[in-house]
């Protein structure tokens, strides 16, 4: 694998095989430009910083990294410029990414390592699905998902998690939770409200979950966080574990046989 350190240039192509590490906000030049990650390419992003660059990615990263935008851990890096989906592509890496650009594609988006990634922007210009192997992926804005009938897979609930991280509608989409909560403890959801002392998110869903798995969880994490689910819940789940402290709300016409476990100190309705 190539190793790039990015110094004063405002424009990369990051080719098969090659990495360009971006320690600094100065790593993509004086000014805000372009960067194409081709299909076997990575951007390693290894500090905390804000960027305006702008992003076309594909691919599944360099090296077996598994993303072409791979945030280090203990670093959290905001992106403020859009990201283009050329091809099928994976981010995500042990550290969190802050997407409040516009994401753009009709290809799918994958969610991989133990960090976060977060989708804040006005999105009508994507069109694929989403799928969150790992970690935590969470939307804050009605559009995070795109305008089309996204399905967004959670696909082992046990180590990844879907989240609202403010208090959002997003509608017409449909969330399948796969896997099993049963190991995992506390607060740890499939599906659950991102929140903290300063801010109680109250999330509603208005599309299908499918329960496909064995003990799915879901729920806020803290008193005053709420989840609502317009859509049918439907699946072959044993267990439906609502947990977390907030506040569960299933409002649709339901037709799954799960039997439901409300932990202490939670509410469900």
């Amino acid at each position: 694998t190539a190793d790039l350190l990015a110094r004063e240039v405002d424009f990369f192509t990051i080719g098969t095989n090659a990495r360009l590490n971006a320690g600094t906000i100065q790593s993509f030049g004086a000014t805000n430009g372009q960067t194409i990650v081709e299909s076997g390419g990575e951007v390693s992003l290894t500090a905390s910083y804000t960027t305006a660059e702008n992003f076309s990615i594909a691919g599944a990263g360099s090296g077996g990294a598994a993303s072409a935008l791979t945030v280090s851990s203990g670093q959290t890096v905001i992106f403020n410029g859009n990201i283009s989906l050329t091809a099928g592509a994976s981010v995500g890496g042990a550290g969190g990414g802050d997407h409040n650009g516009a994401l753009s594609g009709s290809f799918d988006l994958n969610k991989v390592g133990a960090g976060h990634w977060q989708l804040g922007g006005n999105n009508t210009n994507f069109s694929g699905n989403v799928t969150i192997a790992a970690g935590s992926f969470r939307v804050i804005s009605a559009n995070a998902l795109g305008t089309n009938a996204t399905v967004v897979t959670v696909s082992n609930v046990a180590n990844a998690n879907f989240a609202f991280r403010d208090s959002v509608t997003i509608s017409g989409k449909t969330l399948t939770l796969k896997g099993d909560n049963a190991a995992t403890s506390g607060s740890f959801t499939a599906f659950s409200v991102y929140t903290n002392t300063s801010l109680q998110s109250q999330g509603v869903w208005d599309g299908p979950v499918i329960l496909d798995g064995t003990t799915i969880g879901m729920g806020g994490n803290a008193g005053g966080s709420s989840i609502t689910i317009l859509g049918e819940v439907s699946g072959t789940a044993t267990t439906l574990n609502i947990r977390g402290g907030g506040l569960t709300q299933l409002s649709g016409s339901n037709s799954f046989n799960a039997a439901v476990v409300v932990d202490p100190n939670v509410s469900a309705s």
